[in-house]
């Protein structure tokens, strides 16, 4: 192995300072953060923030076509 990093899509800075709220904010309830990749741009950006949610609601909402990423917590 090389060592060579592989760009599979950019991180912009608004999706890493939401990504950074999220896990310093204080939950006092179930919340998610739901990111997808935009092909076109082949960026990650937030699709949704959820709060007061419960694995069982966010696996039925949760697109079963379209790739997505969840922080919960």
């Amino acid at each position: 192995m090389s060592g060579h990093n592989v760009n599979v899509c950019d991180i912009g800075d608004d999706v890493k300072e939401v990504l950074k709220k999220f896990r310093f904010q204080k939950h006092s309830t179930n919340s998610a953060l739901i990111l997808k990749v935009n092909r076109e741009k082949q960026a990650l950006e937030v699709d949704e923030e959820l709060e007061n949610i419960e694995l069982e609601e966010l696996q039925d909402i949760l697109p079963s076509h379209q790739p997505r990423f969840i922080v919960y917590r």
